[in-house]
């Protein structure tokens, strides 16, 4: 249980899982989509195209990348009859590049994919549409150039799916050529070292808007996932160290138990000559032959559990790299030697104090 606590801490790949949620160091939008326990249903029109340019020039902005959104309940797939709404992302070049590493199937074109003439599925509500599929969303005929993982992407989307539906991700202006396209959120990206200053600027900036504009900035997104994390690790580690506490005591019994019953059996070997130096090393390699064939067992078994729980169940999750790591196993290891040598010492020396004859007495 400790290996499995630890490989799944060890695991867990906080700037994944922060990307997930906010690729940018700021995310700049509506109050209501920055609400991440609530979907973004509804459409609010909050952010403006001058609002974009405006925030580019504020000191200390490198770049910024904007998300487009609309709806369509429009929609039909050619070989999914059933599917009949979409949500449809308008997209900058910017993220083309994060795109192309989130495909899971076909290829990302650049200059076919600026035609207009292809979509790229993220959500498809479990009905597999393909690569190659034509779908009629948006008021026009897309192919379908490739799927990408929504774990990755999921910071670009409304945060929820609708029952007979897909997501797709088009060119901005693709989803900015309909009236009723939303500029959903603006990914701010910071110059190197000007973080704390872009921060002030920007609240500065939005408050002189006076709307529902709010923004989020990655390093308080991250400190609340390295919080909860650790709480859960902390947690999850102080249940496997009283588990583990339990088994010590119930060594150090065994142990006790084993030693003290045969005390007639080392008064005898005392003796026919055996010296108490010959009875100690016994005791101790029994000690340590017990623990170390152990360990020879339990090492690979508990290996092979925190692969099974950690390695295969997370082997999908976006925010989990498999890490596994020997290190907890070897300190528990390292605390069972230290017993198997310091307590059959303790413990003979405590019932060596008597003479043999009384020893041989006491075990009568």
């Amino acid at each position: 249980m400790v290996n499995v606590f630890y490989t799944f801490s060890n695991s867990f790949n906080v700037d994944r899982m922060v990307n997930s949620y906010i690729y940018a160091d700021f995310l700049v939008a509506d109050k209501s989509y920055l609400d991440f326990a609530v979907p973004y249903v509804n459409q609010t029109n909050t952010l403006k195209e001058s609002y974009i340019d405006e925030i580019a020039s504020l000191p200390g902005v490198k770049d910024v990348a904007s998300v487009y959104y609309r709806c369509d309940d429009k929609t039909s797939v050619s070989v999914k009859p059933r599917i009949n709404y979409s949500m449809l992302y308008g997209i900058d070049e910017y993220w083309y590049d994060i795109i192309d590493d989130s495909l899971v199937e076909g290829t990302l074109d650049r200059t076919k994919f600026n035609s207009g003439k292809y979509i790229i599925i993220t959500i498809d509500d479990g009905t597999n549409i393909s690569v190659g599929d034509t779908v009629t969303t948006n008021g026009k005929n897309y192919e379908v150039m490739g799927k990408v993982s929504y774990e990755k992407l999921y910071s670009l989307s409304t945060r929820y799916s609708a029952i007979n539906s897909f997501s797709g991700l088009l060119p901005k202006n693709e989803v900015l050529s309909k009236t009723d396209s939303d500029l959903m959120s603006l990914s701010v990206f910071a110059e190197k070292g000007d973080i704390n200053r872009l921060e002030e600027n920007l609240k500065t900036y939005l408050a002189s808007l006076n709307s529902n504009i709010e923004y989020i900035s990655r390093d308080s997104y991250k400190d609340d996932i390295v919080h909860n994390n650790s709480q859960f690790t902390v947690v999850g580690l102080c249940i496997s160290m009283i588990i583990l506490f339990i088994g010590i005591i119930n060594f150090i019994n065994s142990s006790m138990t084993g030693i003290i019953s045969r005390r007639y059996e080392f008064s005898v070997l005392n003796a026919i000559g055996m010296t108490s130096k010959q009875l100690r090393l016994m005791l101790i390699s029994e000690s340590l032959i017990f623990t170390l064939g152990t360990a020879l067992i339990f090492i690979p078994l508990g290996s092979l559990f925190s692969y099974l729980i950690i390695g295969v169940m997370l082997k999908e999750n976006y925010s989990f790299v498999f890490n596994f790591d020997l290190f907890p196993m070897f300190c528990i290891l390292l605390i069972f030697v230290i017993i198997s040598v310091i307590l059959p010492l303790g413990i003979y020396r405590t019932i060596s104090k008597k003479s043999a004859i009384q020893r041989n007495y006491d075990a009568e």
